[in-house]
């Protein structure tokens, strides 16, 4: 997959309680291939707070969300609900 513009190379995230620490500023999720209509992602940080949370409205079509304009900034993220597919991460 390509890059989404500026920042960094994605972090790919598939299970449940996968992390990834540091101080960071999320500009972009792409949730790759949501299966079934109605499967969720929710992206808390560290702390357990809501970052985004995601809800698939078509099956399998990916869904971007974008905040580059303002990224997301937090200490750290993980995935605290994924139904299906995969995150990818973008960072800057």
């Amino acid at each position: 997959m390509s890059q989404f513009g500026s920042g960094s190379l994605p972090v790919t995230l598939t299970t449940v309680g996968q992390q990834e620490v540091g101080q960071v500023a999320v500009a972009r999720v792409y949730w790759y291939n949501p299966v079934t209509v109605g499967d969720i992602f929710i992206l808390t940080n560290n702390e357990g707070k809501l970052i985004v949370r995601g809800r698939c409205e078509v099956a399998n079509q990916s869904q971007f969300f974008d905040f580059s304009a303002i990224p997301l900034s937090t200490d750290g993220y993980g995935i605290a609900a994924l139904s299906s597919g995969q995150l990818d991460i973008y960072t800057v």
